[in-house]
């Protein structure tokens, strides 16, 4: 049991229903973790984490005057407040060996750790970099700079590091914001959590309907979402991939994909490490009339260039894939469905449905080779096409949409028309 979760769960259940049993409780579990499990070598994430609900376990034995295993609580706290000092931590660690510095110099001896909270302080301070491109984790970091700022409020010190606080508080909840959803819903990646009616996010009012940052964009209209998130993928740290969302009226239409690139190459997500040239980034975003226009590129081993061009306009999406290869390729178009809707397909296109209602259409438009549909399972359709160089485009309608749709291709450009009004033009070129 080298993590104390358990202690934790129960912290929780007695400052929920203030039953003394639950406190009696987690400390007899932190004791006989004492006893068994500690000072086992453990990693860093699992001593902070520890270190932070030790310190909760403390606190609430103070308030209730209880005067016990103070000995046990110098002896870890020492250590562990030590161990994350000389340690090189993240912005969670620094937090948590601030909160433990604060609580030993209140409540054993004064000013014994000031070092350790002027360190932390400062790696801080110094940090741009708070929001990853990992939702979980930076919605796990919101909660932690939430209690932190509850908690440094007690203390009249500290403004510098206060201000920190609140000024990052406010960066994460925007750009949690942009994965926000109505109906109270909160998108993680393939993950989302139904949060209170009173949230933080359902009283946040930004005057903005577009939300930009590096790796994501979000574009907020009325009952319709859309959200491009270019991430690298952790959990196979071989591949960068794109993740595209739909959201309308209170359901997800497309779906965030973890495991296969939007685009495959050979059946295979383009793999390469560090000894292949892979540059993958989004290049431009630019606003157009009721929409954005999304440019990305990526140029993998070996030799192909994939260029990518994502035009969101109202309830029409256009996907634009240039393809570049010195050698023949086969090459999926995987996206992602609701499986709950039902789907209708042909050769170039899928209609979904939702009890008879039309909520989604997906058609091949325009391609520079043959591409043949394949429908893998009930929600996951990909498309398939062999060559060297391609130009393939699709066009999405949600909703019951019957616009008329005009694709142009020129020699370095795209144009579009939709019910012969209005007018759109992509650039090809390379950006390289």
């Amino acid at each position: 049991m080298k993590s104390l979760e358990l202690v934790k769960e129960l912290l929780d259940k007695y400052q929920k229903e203030n039953d003394d049993k639950y406190l009696n409780l987690a400390l007899a579990h932190f004791y006989r973790w004492y006893e068994v499990d500690y000072p086992k070598k453990s990693k860093l994430p699992i001593i902070s984490n520890n270190l932070k609900i030790i310190c909760d376990l403390l606190v609430l034995c103070k308030n209730q005057v209880l005067h016990i295993l103070d000995e046990v609580f110098i002896q870890v706290l020492c250590a562990y407040c030590l161990i994350l000092h000389e340690e090189k931590g993240d912005v969670s660690d620094w937090l948590n060996l601030i909160y433990g510095s604060i609580i030993y110099n209140t409540i054993y001896i004064n000013h014994a750790f000031d070092g350790y909270i002027e360190t932390a302080s400062n790696s801080l301070l110094n940090t741009n970099h708070i929001i990853t491109t990992s939702l979980k984790k930076t919605y796990n970091l919101y909660q932690q700079f939430k209690s932190f700022n509850t908690f440094i409020a007690k203390y009249p010190n500290y403004p510098r590091l206060k201000a920190f606080i609140r000024s990052k508080l406010g960066e994460i909840k925007e750009y949690l914001y942009a994965f926000y959803y109505p109906d109270n819903l909160l998108s993680l990646g393939k993950e989302s959590i139904k949060l209170s009616s009173n949230n933080d996010f359902y009283t946040l009012k930004p005057d903005k309907t577009l939300f930009i940052y590096p790796h994501v964009i979000s574009l907020h209209q009325k009952d319709y979402r859309f959200t491009y998130q270019h991430y690298y993928n952790e959990n196979n740290k071989f591949y960068d991939n794109i993740s595209l969302t739909l959201y309308f009226q209170k359901m997800f239409l497309l779906l965030p994909n973890e495991e296969k690139c939007l685009v495959t190459i050979n059946g295979y997500n383009y793999l390469h490490d560090e000894s292949q040239i892979n540059k993958a980034e989004i290049v431009s975003v630019k606003e157009e009339v009721g929409g954005i226009l999304i440019t990305s590129i990526n140029e993998l081993y070996p030799e192909t260039t994939i260029l990518s061009h994502i035009m969101c306009l109202d309830k029409h999406l256009f996907l634009f894939f240039d393809i570049d290869s010195i050698n023949k390729q086969t090459y999926g178009i995987n996206l992602y469905l609701n499986p709950k809707l039902t789907l209708r397909t042909s050769d170039t296109s899928v209609t979904l449905y939702y009890l008879q209602e039309k909520q989604l259409s997906l058609n091949l438009i325009y391609s520079s080779i043959p591409m043949f549909f394949k429908e893998y399972d009930s929600n996951q359709v990909t498309f398939e096409g062999q060559g060297k160089k391609e130009n393939i485009i699709f066009h999405i309608s949600v909703g019951d949409v019957n616009d008329d749709i005009k694709i142009l291709p020129a020699e370095n450009e795209y144009r579009i028309m939709i019910n012969n009004e209005k007018f759109y033009i992509i650039s090809k070129r390379r950006y390289t």
